[in-house]
């Protein structure tokens, strides 16, 4: 088993050809991941990693830098609405730090103020039709909503760095 700080790169596309960059939402509970796409201008919601008090399952990280082998790890940093970095803002700036040296990647940090806020948003609109439940019964669990909550505010984190790739926090 290689060792956790070592990825494999198996593609011979040279890396300043491919466009792959993942998005992180950085929580003491769980990381939102998205995956962008400069070329195409893209960005989609993966997954949750989980994490305890910030620390994420780095098995579970490095299995989606494995996967899409990005050239670039774009970490949201959540500031105060001043513009101030607080602790959490401070934690995640730490964790971006930790996982681009994990894994031999850049770092950007992108302004994600209100980005939970709109993921939260985005998945009530997308499960309500004219402002009614579409299936009641069949509504997701807080959890669940969390899980995609976050995946949804790393995409947004990555729809945000797309929009302004010289705007870094």
């Amino acid at each position: 088993m290689p060792e956790l700080n070592t990825v494999r790169r198996v593609s011979k596309t040279p890396p300043r050809l491919r466009a792959h960059f993942l998005g992180l939402d950085f929580g003491l509970k769980r990381i939102g991941v998205a995956v962008g796409n400069a070329e195409r201008r893209t960005a989609q919601a993966l997954s949750t990693v989980a994490a305890r008090d910030g620390v994420p399952n780095w098995r579970q990280l490095e299995k989606q830098v494995e996967r899409w082998l990005p050239t670039l790890l774009v970490v949201g940093l959540p500031v105060n609405m001043n513009g101030g970095e607080g602790d959490i803002a401070k934690r995640a700036r730490r964790f971006g730090r930790e996982v681009g040296g994990r894994f031999g990647l850049e770092v950007v940090f992108v302004d994600e103020r209100l980005s939970t806020r709109a993921a939260d948003e985005l998945l009530r609109t997308a499960a309500t039709a004219g402002g009614k439940p579409r299936n009641p019964q069949r509504a997701p669990s807080v959890q669940k909503l969390a899980k995609k909550r976050d995946s949804v505010a790393a995409e947004l984190i990555v729809l945000t760095y797309l929009a302004d790739p010289n705007a870094h926090a």
